[in-house]
């Protein structure tokens, strides 16, 4: 019986997160978010807590910047390492964040990125530590430093 009722369950939350992301590229973002956070409410470890990503950016789009960083945390609790939700998490903290919150961010995304060898993405990624070095009032040198300690 329990595992029946887990089947059922699981069923039910694989179409409301297909209903949610249909919402979300239909531009119906306040409902897509009502969905990703009913699911996140009933079983946060769903996908690995990907709902969570998905509910952050859309609160993102709505203004919500408070309760979409915490939701990008938390989708970061479940894989910190995740290429997606750091990039995200960074990109939000670029746009919306504290700098240095950013900086520090990018740097780890850049580290990651450097280690996997996805050079494309390396080079947009030093492109923003170095827009946030200035924005922090770092020198170039001290910059490159960082960056070079990441990708070496």
């Amino acid at each position: 019986m329990y595992i029946v009722h887990l089947k059922i369950m699981d069923t039910l939350l694989v179409e409301l997160e297909t209903e949610g992301l249909n919402r979300l590229n239909q531009g119906d973002i306040e409902q897509a978010a009502n969905i990703f956070a009913k699911i996140v409410s009933k079983l946060p470890d769903y996908e690995h807590g990907m709902c969570f990503y998905d509910l952050a950016g859309c609160l993102e789009d709505l203004g919500n910047f408070e309760k979409a960083e915490e939701n990008y945390l938390a989708a970061i609790k479940y894989d910190p390492d995740d290429l997606i939700r750091l990039g995200g998490y960074a990109s939000f903290l670029y746009l919306h964040g504290d700098p240095k919150k950013a900086f520090d961010a990018h740097l780890h995304l850049l580290f990651l990125e450097s280690e996997r060898g996805q050079t494309e993405d390396v080079e947009n990624t030093t492109l923003a530590v170095k827009a946030l070095g200035k924005r922090l009032g770092l020198s170039e040198n001290e910059v490159e430093r960082k960056i070079n300690e990441q990708v070496s």
